[in-house]
Order: structure tokens, then C-alpha cells, then sequence
């Protein structure tokens, strides 16, 4: 399913309410002071698991759960979409927790896509090491020869791959060729499958 950071999702969080409950209505308002600095809806619900795994699927970062058990003892459970875990707090600490799961997600999307660029993402200034490179699933960074000749020559060989971005134009007195025409590059590009 999706995985979005919080800023972005839609629905924040989802608080997720057992449809057999009966006086819940001052825990709910109770709830919905502690959540109103987010978005965020209330659903019922008969099936858990059902709910659960449509969120997963839409990306939302925070389901609470409510159920009798969290009401009886003024309690809110916690189920995160990015960490595996689910952890319950009292409902007088729900702002605070929010607060800081909300850091705990962000940090946590931002590791994984460093994590991933740096295992992704690769440099080369050999032809033969990025269609090697390519072919096994990277993204090249590589010098190019910005120039409509170049990019022809290039177009009519039908790589299954194609420049995706240019990431920056480099100085005119650089010492970098362009990977594929071995002229003096004026630019660093990402090189990537075509789909």
C-alpha cells in the first residue's frame, strides 16, 4: 500500500470506533480536542482487519483505535502505518504522542529514501559500466554533452533507457566528457530505464 508523509496525506489519522459502543460521546469529544490541530476523521467499523488493511492501502500515517476496553480505562491504541508496532496511551497524553510520532514518522520516511537514493542512485563515467549499471536496475549519474547533435545520436541508437533530469550544468572549464559522445560535458544527467 502507500506510505505518505504526514504533511501530505490527505487524512492524517483515522480514529477507528467499534460500531457496538454505546456512551462514548464525552470520550469522543474528549478525542477530538486532543486531535484537532490534524486532519482527521472518525470511522466505525464492525471488522478491524478489514478497515486496517484499506488505511494501509490509502497510506494513512495513524490509525487510533477505539474500542471498549480504551474507553473503559480512558485509553487510545495507537497503530502506525510506517512502524510495525502498536502501542496504547492514555487519553490525556494523546497530543503530546501524536506530536512526537508524528517526528518518528517523517524521520523514518526521510532515512528509508536516503537509504534508498544512496543504494539506487550510482556514478559512473564509463559507457559500458552504465549500460551495465542500467540493465540491473540503477539510476546512473553520469556527464553529458548537452546539445541537440548528442542527443540524436543518441535517440537513434533505442536504448531501453533514456536521460531522465538534468541535476546540474557544470563549468565551462571542466575536465568531465560526456559518457556517451566523449565530448566536454556541460552537464551531469540521471540516466534511467524507459517504460
Amino acid at each position: 500500500g502507500l506510505v505518505l508523509p504526514w504533511e501530505l496525506a490527505q487524512e492524517q489519522i483515522v480514529v477507528v470506533v467499534f460500531n457496538d459502543l454505546y456512551g462514548a460521546d464525552n470520550y469522543l469529544s474528549i478525542l477530538k480536542q486532543e486531535l484537532s490541530g490534524y486532519r482527521f476523521t472518525i470511522e466505525t467499523t464492525s471488522s478491524l482487519g478489514k478497515t486496517m488493511f484499506r488505511l494501509e492501502k490509502l497510506g494513512i500515517p495513524l490509525a487510533i483505535i477505539v474500542g471498549k476496553q480504551e474507553i473503559e480505562q480512558s485509553e487510545v491504541t495507537l497503530k502506525s502505518r510506517v512502524f510495525k508496532d502498536q502501542f496504547s496511551c492514555k487519553l490525556s497524553d494523546l497530543k503530546r504522542e501524536v506530536h512526537g510520532y508524528k517526528k518518528r514518522h517523517n524521520k523514518e520516511l526521510l532515512n528509508r529514501s536516503s537509504e534508498h537514493n544512496s543504494n539506487f542512485v550510482v556514478k559512473t563515467r564509463d559507457w559500458q559500466e552504465l549500460v551495465k549499471l542500467i540493465s540491473s536496475g540503477k539510476v546512473v549519474l553520469a556527464p553529458w554533452r548537452d546539445e541537440i547533435e548528442n542527443e540524436t545520436r543518441f535517440k537513434e541508437q533505442k536504448y531501453n533507457f533514456s536521460i531522465r533530469c538534468i541535476k546540474e550544468r557544470l563549468p565551462l572549464n571542466t575536465n568531465f566528457r560526456c559518457v556517451f559522445s566523449g565530448q566536454v560535458a556541460d552537464c551531469l544527467v540521471y540516466f534511467g530505464r524507459s517504460y
